[in-house]
């Protein structure tokens, strides 16, 4: 599939799937599981800041400035994140593919936490409670969606303008018929309004004008919102949530094969279950360890420490 990307966190068995069922697709690691992974492995080095601005970073100068502060701190944390952890798949900068900024699974960990009281249901019931879930959000946003006035999404507009405060502070100078050099007073890109580029590389890469192509648009009297790609328009929006998932018939509705029906269904061989833990909202990553849980040395019991203790002391010690 052409233009794909995943985005997920470093387990093995995702990384194999998603090379055996998309091996076109381009794979992004979670910079928030990453981090998790760090924490993990080097416990006494606290480079988070340092790993999350090196990872949504748009400038290469500044990624390798951020990196070379992660030498700094612990040369093993640097060879980890460059070479195991493989720097092209979690920095936006070398990034091969198209992650539109998004650097985290938060929205698959949000999918979780919904089905958190749910997941124990039996499989029939569990299915039909994500079909419940999700045909209600389709609808909400195709509702939302027809509201839209304009040509692009709120959420699209919204960056634009936000971006248009900016950039009605720079100095723009024209190079020729598309090119123009905007000074900003800090990197002073140049941007390209035929191939819509921007040193910057936001633009390129988010593929919604960042403020240097909106004062180089005013410059040269193009729409600033006509720089957005087609993906942040409301039809795109609306097309994304045409469609609905439709609830399973009642199974006395069901018309079953007979070679179906007749086979008898064993119940499964119990073993220990894979995956999601239960009572979890969120899966570790590979590489991440559960948290410690205190046990008192008051009174015992776990949770807490005995500074906080407000329970009697153990009268076994």
């Amino acid at each position: 599939m052409p233009d794909l990307v995943i985005i997920s966190d470093r387990h093995m068995s995702i990384m194999k799937g998603v090379a055996d069922v998309f091996p076109d697709a381009v794979h992004g690691i979670c910079l928030f599981h990453l981090k998790m992974n760090v924490a993990a492995k080097f416990k006494k080095v606290d480079v988070a800041a340092l790993l999350f601005k090196a990872g949504k970073t748009y400038d290469e100068a500044e990624h390798k400035s951020c990196m070379n502060g992660i030498l700094g701190a612990d040369p093993r944390v640097y060879n980890y994140l460059t070479v195991e952890a493989k720097v092209e798949q979690w920095a936006q900068v070398y990034f091969p593919g198209h992650r539109y900024s998004i650097m985290t699974t938060n929205i698959a960990e949000s999918m979780n936490s919904v089905l958190r009281d749910v997941r124990e249901y039996p499989p029939v019931s569990l299915l039909d409670t994500i079909v419940t879930k999700l045909s209600m959000w389709y609808a909400k946003r195709r509702e939302i969606a027809l509201k839209m006035q304009g040509p692009l999404t709120t959420w699209a507009e919204k960056k634009i303008v936000k971006a248009d405060e900016l950039s009605r502070n720079y100095n723009v100078r024209q190079l020729d018929g598309c090119s123009f050099h905007v000074m900003d007073g800090r990197k002073n890109p140049v941007v390209d309004l035929k191939v819509r580029t921007c040193s910057c590389r936001r633009f390129q890469l988010d593929k919604i004008p960042c403020s240097h192509a909106i004062a180089a648009a005013a410059k040269k009297g193009v729409s600033k919102f006509e720089l957005a790609h087609p993906y942040y328009s409301s039809e795109y929006l609306l097309l994304a949530y045409a469609e609905t998932i439709m609830p399973v018939e009642h199974e006395d509705e069901w018309h079953t094969p007979a070679e179906i029906s007749n086979e008898t269904l064993l119940f499964p061989i119990k073993r220990r279950a894979t995956g999601r833990p239960g009572g979890k909202s969120r899966i570790l990553s590979q590489g991440e360890e559960p948290p410690l849980i205190k046990t008192c040395g008051k009174c015992k019991k776990k949770g807490h420490n005995r500074r906080t203790c407000k329970n009697p002391a153990n009268q076994n010690d």
